[in-house]
């Protein structure tokens, strides 16, 4: 089934992200949010959780990235479900970020990162904001910022090299986006929007096989949450090879992560 335009792959590409409106029913979401809630221990690759691990499996996401990969999309044990983070400040994600030269921005970088939100981010706060057109270039403070006002089912997808940042606030009254991190972080709560309870997100990334993502590993193998999620992580094998791999690439980097040694291994990241 088909569930992006013409328009919609065309728009991804030249602004660097895409919300998808209703990908899912608010019951879906309302139950996934009950699962969110009864988890413990966030450390965990998601789809090692027998409940949540759907969303990233689930037909309609699978689709969508293969339709903008162009490809089998790959996962690579990145999903992350979030409750409660405070506000970022604006960053990218790929290995060679702030550098040009590197591999990263040498193609137009066939990896995705996917944002669930189980609850309103349409007229709440919380959401992520994104920077129009940022993957085109090094520099975090480029691109038009953009607030993701995701309704319960909708989801966003932003390119692997776009400029972002989480638990974006919204002024009271006039509902503006509060863009600044400094000013997000110091200003009062009565100032800002409330969000829609609690906030539960879940997060996951998608690539094409190819050098960029063997590139996209070896850095995540570095990062001290990708070492911690290995080390906490099971899978449930017969699960995983019940998958039609046709649709969609499992690739286990465990043994990758938990090869490096610790002096490699840092928690901020380092120019790869």
């Amino acid at each position: 089934m088909q569930y992006l335009s013409q328009a919609d792959y065309d728009s991804f590409w030249k602004d660097g992200f895409l919300i998808c409106r209703s990908v899912f029913s608010s019951k879906e979401i309302e139950d996934y949010r009950a699962h969110a809630m009864q988890v413990t221990d966030f450390v965990p690759d998601l789809l090692a959780n027998p409940h949540l691990r759907q969303l990233i499996t689930d037909d309609r996401v699978v689709t969508i990235a293969a339709d903008l990969l162009g490809s089998v999309p790959t996962f690579i044990g990145d999903g992350v479900l979030t409750c409660k983070p405070k506000p970022s400040n604006w960053h990218k994600d790929n290995p060679g970020r702030y550098n040009s030269s590197t591999l990263d921005w040498q193609s137009n970088y066939p990896i995705i990162r996917f944002g669930i939100y189980l609850q309103d981010h349409s007229t709440h706060s919380g959401g992520v904001s994104v920077r129009r057109m940022s993957h085109n270039s090094p520099s975090r403070f480029g691109g038009e910022p953009v607030y993701a006002d995701t309704a319960i089912g909708d989801m966003v997808i932003w390119h692997g090299r776009t400029t972002h940042r989480a638990s974006t606030s919204l002024l009271r009254v006039i509902g503006t986006p509060v863009f600044a991190y400094k000013i997000d972080k110091r200003l009062p709560k009565f100032l800002k929007i409330k969000n829609d309870r609690d906030r539960y997100a879940v997060f996951f990334t998608y690539g094409a096989q190819g050098p960029e993502l063997d590139h996209f590993v070896n850095y995540y193998a570095t990062r001290q949450h990708a070492v911690d999620r290995a080390a906490a992580t099971v899978y449930d094998e017969n699960w995983i090879r019940s998958l039609d791999p046709a649709k969609v690439i499992i690739r286990d980097t465990r043994e990758i992560v938990q090869s490096l040694p610790p002096e490699q291994v840092a928690v901020q990241h380092r120019e790869f």
